[in-house]
Formats: C-alpha cells, structure tokens, sequence
C-alpha cells in the first residue's frame, strides 16, 4: 500500500513498533549543485502516521552558515527499544574555489531521540565516511560501514551506551 503521494523522493522506511513510520525524504528539501554540475536534494528525517496520515520532521539540514551546518539527513534505524532513530548525515559545505557550488565533505553517524527533539552526534570530527547504521540486538551498539580517503569500504561498530544516556 504506498503511504505517501506527493511529488517528493521518500525513501528508506523503517517502521516503528507503535506503527509510524521513519524515512528519509526531499519534503522541503533545499537543493544544491554539487562538483560536476549535479542537482542534490538536501534530504531530511520523516516520521509519519499512517493511520492519521500526520507527518513530523525529525532532522533539520540547516544552513552552511549554522552551527551543525548544511546536513542531508540519511538511511534511519529505530533502535530495538524504540526510544533512538540512528542515521548517517552529509556534511555539505560550500566549494571555495566555485561559488555556487557545494561540495559533500564527508559523512558522520547520529543518534536522535524518536521525535528528533535531540542528537548526538557520534563521529563528529572523524575525517573518515560513516554510513549506514545498524542497531545491535541490544541496543547498545551501532554497526556501519566506513571508508578511509584511497580505502575499500570496511565494517566496523561502536558502543553507543554514552551517547545513549546523554540523550536521556
């Protein structure tokens, strides 16, 4: 049954144990242009209730300017006690050398509350790409892939117990 039909890209469904569903989607997304020319919609984390038909934003992308920055918000997992949405973020910054032009400069891993009302952010900081987070069975581990700049794409994992309880 397709839950939503409005001209947007919704992707990436994850339904929560109470029946909503979390996705990521280009609703109200701002658009870039990006090395080479390409148009990019600045994705962002949805919840929806298909029952009501309600939807709520759960991440914001900000601006470049911002204190998060400009962020395309990406690929959510509910954690296994359905309190924490993890996610990988974007970081999308302006290209100095061609105005108009932005650049991905790389990808960090999040944590956000259910209702996206709070986040942290888990490799903040780390040069390498994240994306992809899966819960533990748990849920007290992230795993992910991860690439170093010239590398394969690896498998690794994280203890998120901290992070989890800065978000209580």
């Amino acid at each position: 049954e397709r839950l939503t039909h409005e001209e947007f890209e919704d992707k990436h469904p994850q339904f929560t144990p109470d029946g909503h569903v979390v996705f990521h989607s280009s609703r109200g997304a701002k658009r870039v242009t990006l090395e080479g020319g390409e148009e990019f919609d600045i994705m962002n984390l949805w919840s929806l209730d298909p029952k009501t038909g309600e939807l709520k934003q759960l991440t914001s992308s900000q601006s470049v300017t911002s204190p998060y920055g400009l962020r395309d918000n990406r690929h959510a997992w509910i954690s296994p006690d359905d309190k924490y949405v993890a996610y990988h973020s974007n970081i999308i910054e302006d290209d100095r050398k061609h105005p108009g032009i932005s650049r991905k400069r790389h990808r960090e891993l999040c944590i956000s509350t259910i209702d996206g009302s709070r986040r942290v952010f888990l490799t903040n900081g780390d040069h390498r790409n994240f994306k992809h987070p899966t819960w533990s069975a748990d849920g007290k581990s992230l795993f992910f892939v991860f690439k170093e700049k010239g590398h394969p794409w690896n498998a690794g994992t994280m203890d998120v117990s901290e992070a989890l309880e800065r978000l209580q």
